[in-house]
């Protein structure tokens, strides 16, 4: 299967890297968000715990629609992770997705 732009958050390291490095060959357009230096993709620089972070990414993705979205950082939402959480609720994210 074949993607058309993909966008890993998390991407310049870790697990976030890994996953980064599985998806490039599998989309057109692999945007790898971190803080620092991605080395596979389109490197966002950004912080996603910072409202400017969320609307550099928002600037990057333009007006692509993205296949897929995958958050492979670390968290700082309250209640994440838990039945209390509500990711429509988390008034940043929104402004990433409107």
């Amino acid at each position: 299967m074949s993607f058309k732009t993909i966008l890993v958050a998390g991407a310049s390291r870790g697990i976030g890297l890994a996953v980064a490095e599985h998806l490039i060959d599998q989309c057109d357009r692999l945007l790898a968000v971190s803080r620092t230096v991605a080395p596979v993709g389109e490197w966002v620089q950004a912080d996603l715990s910072d409202l400017a972070g969320i609307e550099t990414v928002a600037r990057a993705v333009g007006n692509d629609c993205l296949d897929a979205l995958l958050y492979m950082g670390g968290t700082w939402e309250t209640d994440a992770f838990t039945s209390q959480y509500s990711f429509e609720a988390c008034s940043d994210m929104r402004t990433l997705f409107a």
